[in-house]
């Protein structure tokens, strides 16, 4: 299964951050994080994670790789603004692949991934795979599409309760959403 999310902010102790997930500490928020991913994300699946997966000073940057160490799954990075080049230097030290933004294909559909909302279409395609689909974080957004637009898809843990959401999910949603536009729902 393939899995995505974004701006985890792991050990950002910050109230403005663990509140609004409904925590009341950045520990309590770390946690939740970690068993909500890995009550669903296998060993065997893969994640992208879209950028800012920690904050905090230099003396977190242990314990946040072990808690981004621990999540289920083989994990591929998307740098953020968060993600400067000492967190980057971090995340390959630790065997992961990180890139600044990456083009792939699933079913038949494009995805173009990046930490930034993406403008990668007008919608004048005839269907969802003739298009390139821009899955996104950075908001920080409760809605699941950046400005209502379709193509332009937030997989950001507060979009999604403080979990991953799977490709099936990301395309169902993606579809629903452009028949709603179309007047079709």
């Amino acid at each position: 299964m393939i899995w995505f999310s974004s701006d985890l902010h792991f050990n950002h102790d910050r109230a403005f951050i663990y509140e609004p997930r409904g925590c009341s500490s950045v520990e309590e928020m770390n946690a939740k994080i970690v068993d909500n991913f890995n009550s669903v994300i296998r060993e065997s699946d893969t994640l992208y994670l879209l950028g800012d997966n920690m904050l905090g000073g230099s003396e977190k940057n242990e314990d946040s790789m072990r808690l981004l160490n621990s999540l289920h799954g083989n994990k591929i990075l998307i740098c953020g603004n968060h993600d400067g080049p000492s967190r980057k230097r971090l995340y390959v030290q630790n065997g992961y692949p990180i890139y600044d933004a990456l083009a792939v294909v699933y079913y038949k559909i494009h995805f173009y991934l990046s930490h930034y909302p993406t403008i990668t279409t007008n919608l004048q395609e005839e269907s969802i795979k003739q298009a390139v689909a821009n899955l996104h974080g950075h908001t920080h957004s409760k809605s699941r599409f950046y400005n209502d637009i379709p193509l332009m898809y937030n997989v950001g843990v507060d979009a999604h309760d403080l979990m991953p959401v799977s490709i099936d999910t990301v395309i169902e949603d993606i579809k629903n959403k452009i028949k709603e536009c179309k007047g079709e729902l």
